[in-house]
């Protein structure tokens, strides 16, 4: 329930479906696939299937390795 980011880019595939979204974290970008969300409280947030420490995890791993 706790925000840990702000979607800054949502990627779709030719035929408009979600694949990913860019999320920023503390500062770092990770991209996420898409099944890892769904739409939450009034429509103005999404909910991931991942932890706080796994996102993290992500972007920083993704900073790292120059994506």
């Amino acid at each position: 329930g706790d925000k840990i980011g702000k979607v800054q880019q949502v990627i779709a595939n030719g035929r408009g479906q979600v694949q990913s979204l860019l999320v920023k974290v503390d500062g770092k970008r990770a991209m996420l696939p898409a099944g890892n969300f769904q739409a939450g409280g009034n429509g103005n947030a999404i909910v991931s299937a991942m932890g706080e420490g796994t996102i993290k995890q992500v972007a920083q791993q993704q900073n790292n390795s120059g994506n």
